[in-house]
């Protein structure tokens, strides 16, 4: 029997191909979900008559504030849940171009596709190229958005984000990791019963592609330390994510009464209490981190000039929206130990388990602080803008003051652990 015959080479799987097809893909899952969007507000929105040809306008435009540029009248408040959807298609479509791209390396390895020069840079660049031109087209010549200078640094972030995103996923297929998984399942179920500990040297797909990036650049003491600080980072964005819901929580509890006045200003508050809590759904990470801000002592401008924050009160007309209405104008004196509360999520991040404590040392640190502050940095650019005219044009987290604090409230918390740790050893030596 003679042997099968050789795939011959084709176009499909020429990189360019391969990038522009990954890039058309997450255009069409967002242009469907944004008209699908638009569509609905344009029912909604019947009564004032607007024309049929303003759903791509308004479809244009939640793609464009989505990525983080600004509307061209207010609100100018980025929607951060839908941009961190859009950063996850924007990541999955880098990362399956990146897949792609190493299975045509093989391909070429066993000489089944002609090698390509540069392959690599001409994929990721037309993934990456093609993403940009039709978010830039959606928002900008499309929708009713402004490429300014906060706009198009958060564009960047978004871009960024969806790289780190693509980059720490697995270059495996997902057969291979289905496969993987029910390998893991399979194993848990041989172990005896008991409490199941995971074993500290079986690092997950991303961790090792980390540590494999850097310890050839930093040396492997450093890129130890940059995978314990990204978990570390991690922990503590979510032990931070915990505490703005219960301040959130807590605020919903103790200003009912100012949600319900806030409310009363619509015609119908039953309408309006199911619309608004859509909206500011689209807001909520936005909405936890002013929680933090606030709690922080960096404060939320309520206006040009009206900062809030724990430690003053505030005058001022505030929208009519239940979010913004659970910001005391006149906070109890209280208020002021909650600065302590982003520490406290901090020290936990870092000594909620043994092996944590354990594997802080200064390096770490190192790490986690510039972990946080590029985060926490990233994260006020997104909790900053207009909500409306007449003083409103500024609205938000202060950008500077809040990473600052934010930063320094992680770093004194999981320093404080390192402290104690070392001291206790100290102690047990004697």
């Amino acid at each position: 029997m003679s042997p099968a015959p050789e795939p011959s080479p084709s176009l499909s799987r020429h990189p360019v191909t391969i990038g522009a097809l990954e890039s058309l893909r997450a255009f069409v899952v967002t242009a469907c979900v944004a008209l699908i969007v638009a569509t609905a507000a344009w029912f909604v929105a019947l009564a004032q008559q607007q024309p049929l040809s303003v759903v791509p306008v308004w479809a244009g435009t939640l793609v464009g504030t989505a990525a983080g540029w600004a509307t061209e009248a207010p609100p100018a408040l980025p929607p951060t849940l839908l941009t961190v959807g859009l950063v996850v298609l924007l990541g999955q479509a880098f990362g399956r171009t990146r897949r792609a791209l190493a299975v045509n390396a093989d391909l070429a390895r066993a000489g089944r596709l002609p090698a390509s020069p540069h392959a690599f840079l001409w994929g990721i660049s037309t993934v990456v190229g093609a993403s940009v031109v039709w978010v830039a087209v959606s928002g900008l010549l499309v929708g009713a958005c402004a490429a300014g200078p906060l706009g198009t640094a958060r564009f960047l972030t978004v871009l960024l984000c969806a790289g780190l995103l693509a980059f720490l996923r697995p270059a495996r297929s997902r057969r291979e990791r289905r496969a993987e998984r029910r390998a893991r399942r399979a194993a848990r179920r041989e172990q005896p019963p008991g409490r199941v500990r995971r074993d500290p040297g079986a690092e997950a797909a991303w961790a090792h592609r980390l540590t494999g990036w850097a310890e050839p650049r930093v040396g492997e003491d450093w890129a130890a330390a940059a995978l314990r600080g990204l978990r570390l980072t991690g922990r503590t964005w979510v032990a931070f994510g915990i505490l703005a819901l219960l301040l959130v929580g807590t605020g919903l509890v103790l200003g009912r009464t100012a949600v319900g006045t806030a409310l009363d200003a619509y015609s119908d508050p039953a309408a309006a209490a199911v619309g608004l809590t859509l909206v500011q759904l689209a807001f909520a990470p936005t909405i936890g981190l002013l929680a933090l801000s606030w709690a922080s002592g960096a404060g939320i401008w309520m206006s040009s000039t009206v900062l809030a924050s724990p430690s003053a009160g505030f005058e001022g007309p505030v929208p009519a929206v239940p979010v913004l209405a659970l910001v005391p104008a006149d906070p109890p004196a209280w208020c002021g130990f909650l600065v302590v509360a982003p520490v406290l999520a901090a020290v936990l991040a870092a000594a909620a388990r043994r092996e944590w404590t354990d594997g802080l040392d200064w390096r770490t640190l190192v790490v986690h602080t510039a972990l946080m502050c590029v985060s926490a940095g990233a994260g006020a650019l997104f909790s900053r803008g207009g909500i409306g005219p007449e003083g409103l044009e500024q609205f938000g987290a202060p950008v500077l003051l809040m990473t600052a604090l934010l930063t320094a409230c992680a770093a004194v918390g999981a320093a404080a652990v390192w402290g104690l740790r070392l001291l206790a050893e100290r102690r047990g030596e004697e």
